[in-house]
């Protein structure tokens, strides 16, 4: 993995992290799913998630994220146009999906409106389509799409240097 790929996924899975939060314990999301863990609904051998499963530890609930990150990133690249995407716009639609599921860029409903998007490569199209899916304006869906968008548009640290210099270069040469 490349060190732009890298510092793109660790800012991923902490914007995951960040709004699914740990839960040690089973609990039901708002769509009153068993889950675990930072939004865990099923393990990596398949089961589903039960109300009567144990408690787990971070480092569990980590091997868990991982996984389903993992799974679920796998899934969503071989969509049509997701792999000549900028690693920033790839690591905010990893976190779309990991939210709303990895079908996501192959329903044949629901999702129409950031599928073209995504096929377009368009940033701002993608960014306007990310917003539209906060289940009528849920103020947690709604803080989540700002922070996935953010990520999208967060350069890498070399990037804003180098921009740095062309700028000091465009000012020398009186540009």
């Amino acid at each position: 993995m490349s060190d732009v790929q890298e510092f793109y996924r660790k800012k991923r899975d902490q914007v995951i992290k960040d709004f699914e939060g740990f839960r040690s314990e089973p609990y039901l999301d708002t769509e009153h799913i068993p889950t675990i863990g930072y939004g865990t609904t099923s393990y990596p051998d398949g089961r589903s998630v039960t109300m009567s499963d144990p408690p787990i530890t971070r480092d569990v609930a980590d091997t868990y994220f991982q996984h389903h990150v993992d799974t679920f990133g796998e899934k969503i690249s071989q969509s049509p146009g997701f792999s000549e995407l900028d690693p920033g716009t790839q690591a905010a639609l990893t976190s779309f999906a990991y939210n709303t599921g990895p079908n996501v860029f192959t329903a044949p409903k629901g999702y129409e409106t950031l599928q073209g998007a995504v096929r377009s490569g368009d940033k701002q199209q993608i960014a306007d389509a990310i917003s539209l899916y906060n289940n009528g304006g849920l103020p947690g869906l709604v803080r989540r799409r700002k922070a996935e968008i953010e990520l999208m548009n967060t350069p890498y640290p070399a990037q804003e240097k180098f921009q740095g210099i062309v700028d000091k270069f465009d000012n020398a040469m009186g540009n």
